[in-house]
């Protein structure tokens, strides 16, 4: 009884680490719905139940990454930028990872560590303009080196991937 009980668990285990793909849900069956929320779908021998607003908001968040553009605001006057001295040297060591991603500085060779940087462009998109906080939030992604980030797509959807899940959670797919 010891063998079934461990084969039992490792199934049991397998089924509940199971990923399923986009097409997967596509080939799935729905067969109801209850509590207003809640769809009950059916892929092979399978059964899901699936939270239907889940669903629509990762669906809202994937579309608004394809779909959103991001602009630069040129600013009128230069401004400084408040930094500590690792992330003024993180900034200055990828200035090109944050030009793409539509932050642009002036750099004063002269002036002393912390004060070096003045933002002349900053990313926006629609209603949503970028600030020192996502300056702030991807220099500290790019001082992790976390795998991905410099490629600056990904740098870009990670520093403002909490704005677009809360459009996304609002129904606001196609911001552009």
């Amino acid at each position: 009884a010891g063998g079934n009980s461990a084969e039992a668990m490792a199934a049991a285990a397998a089924g509940l680490s199971r990923v399923l793909s986009k097409e997967d849900f596509g080939r799935m069956v729905v067969l109801g719905q209850f509590n207003l929320g809640f769809i009950i779908a059916r892929l092979g021998k399978d059964l899901f139940i699936l939270d239907q607003h889940a669903c629509e908001e990762k669906y809202n968040f994937e579309t608004l990454q394809q779909t959103t553009t991001i602009h630069e605001q040129p600013l009128i006057c230069p401004r400084p930028v408040e930094v500590s001295a690792s992330e003024e040297m993180t900034i200055l060591d990828n200035l090109d990872t944050f030009r793409a991603n539509g932050f642009h500085f002036d750099v004063d060779e002269e002036a002393p560590t912390t004060q070096r940087l003045r933002v002349t462009k900053v990313p926006f998109s629609k209603t949503t303009q970028f600030g020192d906080n996502d300056i702030h939030e991807l220099a500290s992604l790019l001082a992790e080196d976390c795998p991905g980030v410099t490629n600056s797509a990904s740098a870009f959807a990670r520093a403002s991937s909490a704005t677009m899940a809360s459009s996304a959670a609002k129904g606001k797919a196609g911001a552009s």
